[in-house]
């Protein structure tokens, strides 16, 4: 589904500035700069700064710099710092669609950080979009099982929640939702399984409709903690195809 969806869709946000996932990989109650303080040398400085011209001049969706610079700080023992990086070149891959891009520099950070739920949920959406069912299922479990570890299960039931409405795949809906209820969200789950019931699955949706559909998925990919928590888990299908 995703290899024809390789254009920009305008509700994705520009992800070159500091982005929530940035945010997100620093401690709590200490700065960026605090963490670029800490160990650094002038001249992991220079080259660091030279890779943040570089991406600050890529073409758009393109997070190679990024993603070396998170190569570079974490050489240089700046962990968290390269979890930043590594954050924005995510960012970066999804709003240019190079998703398999963006799932290589998710491999990268759960190899630094493997309870990184946030980044579970990305390759998890990732997955969902490859259409490719056995692995999209293994990166939904994978992602709940972070999100239950972590304690996160309100937030994991509404990306659930959304997977389910994005996908038009029968298989995966049922799949969701037996994790939704994994996740203690019954409601949401016989609430898919309704759904369902009452969904005409058999059209195989227009490309148009495909693209309507994962324009709003991305948006749910790339937001951030805060953004999910406030979003109003819907997704608007196209007509005819689960209406």
């Amino acid at each position: 589904m995703m290899g024809r969806g390789q254009s920009n869709h305008a509700v994705l946000r520009p992800a070159h500035t500091l982005s929530n996932r940035v945010r997100d990989a620093t401690l709590s109650g200490e700065s960026i700069q605090e963490h670029r303080d800490r160990g650094t040398t002038p001249a992991l400085e220079q080259q660091l700064r030279a890779l943040e011209d570089a991406a600050a001049n890529a073409a758009s969706g393109d997070g190679a710099a990024l993603a070396q610079a998170g190569d570079l700080a974490l050489s240089g023992g700046q962990r968290r710092r390269a979890l930043g990086y590594y954050g924005r070149a995510i960012d970066t891959y999804l709003s240019g669609a190079r998703y398999d891009a963006a799932a290589a520099v998710c491999r990268r950070v759960l190899r630094v950080e493997p309870r990184a739920v946030r980044t579970r949920a990305t390759l998890a959406w990732i997955a969902l979009g490859r259409g490719v069912h056995s692995n999209a299922r293994r990166e939904i479990e994978e992602y709940v099982r972070a999100a239950l570890r972590a304690g996160e299960e309100q937030r994991a039931g509404r990306q659930l929640a959304l997977m389910a409405q994005a996908t038009l795949d029968p298989d995966l809906r049922r799949v969701l939702a037996e994790l939704l209820g994994r996740l203690g969200a019954v409601k949401q789950a016989e609430r898919v399984i309704t759904e369902m019931s009452e969904s005409s699955l058999r059209r195989m949706p227009s490309p148009e409709e495909q693209e309507e559909v994962w324009a709003q998925v991305l948006h749910a990919a790339l937001m951030g903690p805060r953004e999910l928590d406030a979003q109003n888990t819907s997704i608007q299908h196209p007509p005819d195809v689960t209406d």
